[in-house]
């Protein structure tokens, strides 16, 4: 009974380790600074990521949709966004 529970584990553990090679190689590949496929850019879109605005407005201009990102959004609001203190 408890092979099952072995194979189950060794499962999730080679899943988290595919992941996270998966991540790597990503960052590896496109983790230059002002890369659309950036790890960083995407979180940042997500708003997960506090990225330096100037990186990050130099990275939308090859955006497909960046108008979503700041349009309509006041200058207080994006640097809420980013964690940012207006200076």
């Amino acid at each position: 009974m408890k092979e099952p529970r072995i194979t189950t584990v060794k499962a999730r553990i080679a899943v988290i380790f595919l992941i996270a090679a998966g991540f790597a190689l990503w960052q590896v590949q496109y983790g230059h600074a002002g890369d659309l496929k950036d790890l960083r850019y995407q979180a940042w879109r997500l708003g997960l990521y506090p990225m330096d605005l100037d990186q990050a407005t130099s990275t939308m201009v090859g955006d497909m949709g960046p108008d979503r990102l700041v349009v309509g959004k006041s200058l207080s609001l994006v640097w809420k966004r980013n964690s940012g203190n207006p200076t």
